[in-house]
C-alpha cells in the first residue's frame, strides 16, 4: 500500500471518528438539558461535564490542526470563512476556555459541581451565554452532508449549507435575545418571587409582633397551624423555620414545614434562603431554572428538526429540480453520445429552469441526435446551427 492510500485512510478514519464525536457532542447537550430540569444524580451531571470537556479538547484539536493545514495549502483565510472554519472556532476553544475547562479544574479543586445561585448575577449570564453558544457545535453536522444519497451536488451541499446555516443562526440569536431581556431573566423572576413572600411574611411577622405586645403567647400555635396549610399550596416552598423568637414563645419544633424530599432537592436543585423577621423561608429556584432550560432544550430540538427535514425533504425537493436538471443538460451538452431527457413536472413546468429543460429536450436534442446520426462522428453544434432551425 502507498503512502498516499495510509493517508487517505487515515484521513477518512478521522473524518469519521469526528463526525462520532459530532453526534456525541449533541446527545450531551441534550442529557445535559435534561438533567438541569429533571435533577439527575450528580454522578451523572459529572460524567456529562467530563464528555463535554472531552468533546470540546478534541474539537479545539481539530480546530488548530486544520488551521495550520490550511496555511500550507488554500491557506487560512479561504478555512475560516468559506469552509466553516468559524463554525469551527466557535465550537472549540471559546468553549473549552470558558465553560468546559473551567467547570472542569473547579472540580478537581473542589470536588463539586458549578451550581447557579442568585447572589453570583454575573457568572449566571456568562454561563446562560455560553450555553446557548454551545448549541452551535450543531453546525458541524453540514460537514457530513456529502455522505447523504442526495447530496452528491457541490451546489446542493453549498446551498443547503448556506439555508442550515441561516436557520440555525435566526433561532440561535432569537434565543440569546430571549435570554438576556431583563423580564424573562432567572434573576428577575427570582426576585418577583422573593418580593411576593416578602409581602406574605412580613403580614405574618405584624401578626407575630402584637401576640407579643400584647401578650397573647398561646395563639401562637394556633396562628401557625393555620398559616402551615398556605406552605403546602406553593410546591416551590422547601421548608420554613422559625428564628429569633421571644423566649415567651414557647414552641416544641421551631421547624414548621420541610417537604419530604428536601435533602433530595437541595442536593440536586438551586434554590435560595430568604429570612423575613421571624421566619427563615428556602425555596426552590429549580421551576425558574426549568423555564430557562426548556426553552433553551425546545430550540435546540428545533434546530435538530429543522436541520433533519431541510436535509431530508428540502435537499431532495432542491436536487430534483434543480441540480439533477442541471446535471442532466451539463451532461448532455458535454457528451455526444448521451441523450437523456430531462422529466417536467406538470405542476412546476412554467419555472424558469424547466421552461430551459423543455428547450433542451424539444430543440437541442433532436439536433444533436440529427447530427449524430448523420456524422456518426464526434461533433459539436454551434450556436449557428440552433438559429437556422426552424422553430
Amino acid at each position: 500500500m502507498s503512502k498516499k492510500n495510509k493517508s487517505n485512510i487515515l484521513l477518512k478514519i478521522l473524518e469519521g471518528f469526528i463526525n462520532l464525536v459530532i453526534f456525541i457532542s449533541i446527545l450531551q447537550i441534550l442529557f445535559e438539558d435534561i438533567a438541569i430540569i429533571k435533577g439527575f444524580d450528580p454522578k451523572l451531571k459529572i460524567i456529562l461535564m467530563f464528555i463535554g470537556f472531552g468533546i470540546d479538547l478534541i474539537f479545539t484539536i481539530e480546530f488548530i490542526a486544520r488551521s495550520i493545514l490550511s496555511t500550507k495549502n488554500r491557506g487560512f483565510i479561504a478555512y475560516f470563512f468559506y469552509q466553516y472554519g468559524w463554525i469551527d472556532f466557535l465550537c472549540s476553544i471559546p468553549l473549552l476556555i470558558m465553560n468546559s475547562l473551567p467547570s472542569f479544574i473547579l472540580f478537581l479543586t473542589t470536588k463539586t459541581l458549578y451550581k447557579s445561585t442568585v447572589g453570583f448575577i454575573k457568572i449566571i449570564r456568562i454561563i446562560r451565554a455560553i450555553r446557548i453558544t454551545r448549541i452551535l457545535r450543531i453546525l458541524r453536522v453540514l460537514k457530513i452532508l456529502k455522505n447523504l444519497q442526495n447530496a452528491n451536488s457541490k451546489m446542493a451541499q453549498n446551498h443547503l449549507s448556506q439555508i442550515l446555516v441561516i436557520f440555525i443562526f435566526t433561532l440561535l440569536i432569537s434565543l440569546i435575545g430571549y435570554s438576556f431581556i431583563s423580564d424573562f431573566s432567572v434573576n428577575k423572576m427570582i426576585e418577583k418571587q422573593v418580593q411576593t413572600y416578602q409581602l406574605v411574611f412580613l403580614g405574618y411577622n405584624q401578626i407575630i409582633n402584637d401576640f407579643h405586645v400584647n401578650s397573647k403567647y398561646d395563639e401562637l400555635h394556633n396562628f401557625l397551624s393555620k398559616i402551615k396549610s398556605s406552605f403546602l399550596v406553593d410546591p416551590k416552598v422547601l421548608s420554613v423555620e422559625m428564628i429569633n423568637l421571644p423566649s415567651q414563645f414557647k414552641l416544641q419544633d421551631n421547624l414548621l414545614y420541610k417537604i419530604d424530599n428536601f435533602d433530595h432537592i437541595i442536593n440536586n436543585f438551586s434554590n435560595y434562603q430568604l429570612d423575613i423577621g421571624f421566619f427563615r423561608l428556602i425555596f426552590s429556584t429549580q421551576y425558574f431554572e426549568n423555564l430557562k432550560t426548556s426553552v433553551e432544550l425546545l430550540i435546540f430540538i428545533s434546530i435538530i428538526l429543522g436541520s433533519i427535514l431541510f436535509i431530508f425533504i428540502y435537499l431532495r425537493s432542491f436536487v430534483t429540480r434543480i441540480s439533477d436538471i442541471i446535471y442532466i443538460i451539463f451532461k448532455g451538452i458535454k457528451h455526444k453520445d448521451y441523450f437523456l431527457m430531462v422529466k417536467i413536472p406538470e405542476n412546476y413546468k412554467d419555472e424558469e429552469i424547466f421552461e430551459f429543460a423543455k428547450f433542451y429536450n424539444d430543440i437541442y436534442l433532436p439536433a444533436k441526435r440529427k447530427q449524430y446520426q448523420k456524422t456518426e462522428q464526434t461533433s459539436k453544434i454551434s450556436i449557428d446551427d440552433l438559429m437556422n432551425m426552424d422553430l
